[in-house]
């Protein structure tokens, strides 16, 4: 979410209750998910019947519970402020957090809003499973500050666990103050300052595709940052669709961006470049200058045939509609060389040949 969420006209917020809509007959039953909240005993004792237990959850429905980002905003806003467990510090606010800046998916633009929190799959450190996780990140600054006054180092990250046995536990791992790691938005500036990337990316600018960056997402990796954003392109027009062409992977000063998100882990682990395969774009066809009257029939179709598939593979990969059309005439004029021979055109060679006749 945007903004601040504390500041909003409410006074008491708790993840007591789920919900839970059977989509064939549509039966609604509420299970207690938090049987200390003072608000859900006092309503279970006026409507008996209406709340079920916790326990009476099953298993499977259980597994699919997901801790509120709505809550966990509020609860990180908070955190930043409250974190500080030394009065004189609390008051001197030396000592607190700002949620770090959400970076833009834009390759021109610039982030000024808090990161939004973000549900993803992921092993903490000290676990030997992977569990589903909402996270969002802190870097240095005062209560009621922006992200964008505060210093580019990461400082913290915070978890909100949504796997059953640890449902709703909040954990927070503090970074050592002697190792400065770059915050999102100053890796998302990395990544865009690039020359790999940014020669990546003008060409298509170039061509009226669009380039989106996905969501930063910031990976724990042992005692390590890793940062991982995909890379998509959009063609033009209202129905084209953005697709992911590359992931971008990033650790300390080393930046990668490849085909894959295996390949690009790998190549800033082992310092060795990637192989990046050409945009999802076709690559211009060289107009053919053999002459038309030089070809003979199959020639001519060949010709045809294949001006045309790279026209289909130009509009496929989104490229100029300028470079389509042009393929597409050559084809036109590759066939209407043929009707001219075979005689099946208008004003053909035989017309001809029967009129002066």
């Amino acid at each position: 979410m945007q903004g601040d969420p504390i500041s909003g006209e409410f006074n008491y917020l708790r993840n007591s209750v789920k919900a839970v809509v059977d989509a064939y007959d549509g039966t609604i039953s509420l299970y207690i998910v938090d049987d200390k909240d003072p608000i859900v005993q006092a309503y279970s004792a006026a409507f008996p019947g209406l709340y079920l237990s916790g326990d009476d959850v099953p298993t499977d429905l259980a597994a699919h519970f997901r801790y509120p980002d709505f809550l966990f905003d509020v609860q990180t806003s908070i955190c930043r402020s409250y974190q500080v467990t030394d009065p004189v510090s609390l008051i001197q606010q030396g000592q607190s957090w700002v949620v770090s800046t959400q970076p833009q998916v834009k390759s021109e633009a610039s982030g000024t809003s808090p990161m939004e929190s973000q549900y993803m799959v992921t092993r903490l450190p000290g676990q030997d499973e992977l569990e589903f996780v909402l996270q969002r990140s802190f870097v240095p600054g005062k209560a009621g500050s922006s992200a964008e006054n505060a210093r580019p180092e990461l400082t913290a990250i915070m978890y909100a666990r949504s796997d059953p046995g640890h449902y709703g536990e909040l954990v927070v791992y503090r970074l050592e103050s002697g190792e400065a790691i770059p915050a999102p938005d100053l890796v998302d500036s990395s990544i865009r300052k690039d020359s790999t990337i940014s020669n990546f990316i003008t060409p298509l600018d170039l061509q009226g595709s669009s380039v989106l960056f996905g969501n930063m997402v910031t990976v724990l990796v042992d005692n390590s940052i890793v940062y991982v954003r995909p890379l998509y392109i959009e063609a033009e027009g209202s129905s084209a669709v953005p697709e992911l062409d590359k992931v971008i992977a990033v650790a300390g000063d080393r930046i990668a961006m490849a085909d894959t998100l295996d390949e690009a882990l790998l190549s800033i682990a082992t310092g060795r470049a990637p192989v990046i395969s050409d945009p999802g774009v076709a690559p211009p066809v060289e107009t053919d200058t053999t002459d038309l009257d030089s070809l003979s029939v199959g020639e001519l179709l060949s010709r045809a045939a294949t001006s045309l598939d790279a026209a289909d593979a130009n509009d496929a990969a989104g490229g100029p509609a300028e470079e389509s059309a042009r393929l597409r005439s050559q084809a036109a004029e590759a066939i209407s060389r043929v009707e001219e021979l075979l005689g099946t055109g208008t004003g053909s060679t035989a017309d001809q040949e029967s009129g002066d006749a």
